[in-house]
């Protein structure tokens, strides 16, 4: 691994304090605004976030400090060949150009952007940072939930409308992607609880179990399940040995929770999990595993490179993305593309989990958290999500920092 830092402009006389500043609220607004599809400008017939500005504009304060760092790997430069072999033989020329260009993008503003704050900043400073982002989050769907409860829809942006249920989604394109993203509030929280037993992890990690509740999407309550699944194999020891009144407190507190949604009688419960007891996980997930098939098929035709970069709609003429992001991998890219993607990540998780160092802690909570997340965007696609290359470049961050 290789890091190459952009010289400082020495001859302008700069504000540190004020850069620095602006920097966090910078830091703070991308990670509230992270997910945001739907706060976005057309240019040039290209969707472009707000939330990708001011990414931007974080780069260039970053480099005024002279913080802004450019990493290079062999998982780097694997990743970025896959994209130009496959865009080569597209199917759809224009549409694979701009997902070589947002990979890119997502290199220089997204990666490297988190990448050279969490390197320069103590690793609970950015754990807090996320966690109080996801904060600001929460806040939302519970006004969300709650103007739907009344019959209202939001005038900002506008919620689903699902037998009867209002469903919260915030800024992020529909409830799924939340659930998706939130994934990873939960995990990190119920990690950071089991290892560090203080009041604001019992905190984030009831608020995020409510939040992924009334979310009401079915992925999100998978990854509920699934993220207790993991962590009851990966703590059992500490389990074992935590304090009984902390442990006591989580259950009541889950326990309330429970009882309080199951008593509202608004139904949702019954829709987005019943279901997967009653109809079954396949006639539940919507058209989204019936369509795995599909998607499963290209990859068999074009086994190596795939179909091209995001060629996937234009190829199969439905106007509907994959539904599963490795099959989307497998089918955009082939398995060149596919294993230059995991190899990146797996690369970069493998190094931070072993990384041994007193906060050694938060490392592991963030490659857990990630982990989640990958699991349950196996129900989703869009490998290119901005919040993956945050997390990504805070994990390589706290394997490069030393507090």
């Amino acid at each position: 691994m290789r890091e190459y830092t952009i010289p400082k402009i020495k001859k302008i006389n700069l504000n540190n304090e004020m850069l620095e500043k602006i920097s966090l609220v910078l830091i703070l607004l991308s990670m509230v605004f992270i997910g945001s599809d739907r706060i976005s400008l057309d240019i040039g017939g290209f969707t472009v976030r707000f939330v990708q500005l001011i990414l931007v504009l974080e780069s260039f304060i970053l480099f005024l400090q002279g913080k802004y760092k450019i990493i290079i790997t062999i998982p780097m430069i694997a990743v970025v060949a896959s994209h130009i072999l496959s865009t080569i033989f597209t199917f759809d020329l224009r549409a694979s150009l701009a997902y070589d260009f947002w990979l890119i993008y997502n290199f220089l503003f997204v990666l490297y952007v988190f990448y050279s704050y969490a390197k320069s900043t103590k690793k609970e400073k950015v754990i807090d940072l996320i966690l109080f982002s996801f904060i600001i989050q929460s806040i939302y769907i519970y006004i969300q939930f709650i103007v739907g409860s009344l019959g209202y829809n939001d005038p900002f942006f506008s919620m689903q409308h699902y037998m009867g249920i209002y469903r919260p989604s915030i800024w992020f394109y529909e409830p799924s992607y939340v659930a998706t993203y939130f994934s990873v509030y939960f995990a990190l929280s119920i990690y950071l609880l089991i290892n560090f037993k203080t009041r604001k992890y019992i905190a984030n990690s009831i608020n995020a179990l409510l939040s992924l509740i009334l979310i009401t999407s079915t992925t999100g309550y998978l990854a509920i399940g699934f993220t207790i699944f993991l962590m009851l194999i990966l703590n059992i020891k500490t389990l074992l040995n935590i304090n009984k009144k902390i442990l006591l407190g989580v259950l009541v507190g889950i326990i309330i929770i429970l009882v309080i949604v199951l008593n509202m009688n608004i139904g949702f419960i019954d829709v987005f999990l019943g279901r997967i007891f009653r109809d079954g996980l396949v006639n539940s997930s919507g058209e989204r595993i019936g369509n795995w098939m599909n998607t499963f098929n290209i990859f068999i035709q074009y086994p190596i490179l795939g179909i091209g970069p995001n060629a996937y709609m234009r190829y199969t003429g439905s106007g509907t993305p994959p539904t599963n992001v490795s099959l989307e991998l497998l089918a955009n890219l082939g398995i060149t593309g596919f294993g230059a993607f995991y190899y990146f990540i797996i690369s970069i998780l493998k190094k931070c989990y072993k990384k041994i160092s007193e906060t050694s802690i938060y490392n592991k909570a963030i490659v857990i958290a990630i982990i989640v997340f990958m699991v349950t965007l196996q129900a989703n696609q869009n490998y290119m999500r901005l919040y993956l290359w945050m997390l990504l470049g805070i994990c390589i961050g706290f394997t490069r920092k030393k507090d």
